[in-house]
């Protein structure tokens, strides 16, 4: 896990983009979801190549707030808006980002809700390995507002005999809840 205490989001996601050592200069482009979304992959997932069996279940509750006030800010200061900000104005972009960094071209879906709703989640993936063949999913909450920022990814896969299970209970307790 990564803490800093004093450090601002933008600070905190350059020093573990820094720390993982990566070199991945469209990072500097991402917004920071996206940016979150991307780390927090990257720590479970190897780049691959043309990956099918993989498949992507993220939520949060602040869908893309964060950048649509970015952009709405870019219209009200000069009536020009940016259009590379507005590229990220849609919370499954982050998807993307992941999916093109790691050659994944399974299912993906990103769900928006008032808290982490990981029933549904979950109901997602046992769909998804029941009936597309995905052997493996990356499951995540990825939130993002102001200075506000949490992570919680896991990855399982389909059967995975001795590992924690996939079920409402265990997802719960690993997420850290807003205070």
């Amino acid at each position: 896990m990564f803490q800093h205490q004093d450090a601002t989001v933008k600070q905190f996601l350059s020093g573990v983009y820094h720390t993982l050592n990566l070199d991945y200069m469209k990072f500097f482009k991402m917004d920071a979801l996206s940016k979150l979304g991307f780390l927090a992959s990257e720590v479970l997932l190897d780049v691959t190549n043309g990956n099918t069996e993989t498949g992507l279940f993220f939520a949060n509750s602040y869908s893309s707030l964060d950048t649509d006030a970015h952009y709405q800010q870019t219209i009200g200061e000069n009536y020009f808006p940016s259009p590379a900000v507005f590229v990220y104005t849609l919370p499954n972009i982050v998807l993307g980002e992941i999916c093109i960094r790691h050659r994944i071209y399974g299912e993906n879906v990103f769900l928006v809700g008032c808290d982490c709703q990981s029933s549904h989640l979950i109901q997602y993936v046992e769909q998804a390995f029941d009936d597309s063949g995905l052997k493996n999913a990356l499951v995540g909450w990825l939130d993002c507002y102001e200075e506000y920022c949490n992570a919680f990814v896991m990855l399982v896969s389909r059967k995975d005999k001795g590992s924690l299970e996939l079920n409402e209970s265990n997802v719960n307790q690993l997420i850290i809840k807003k205070e």
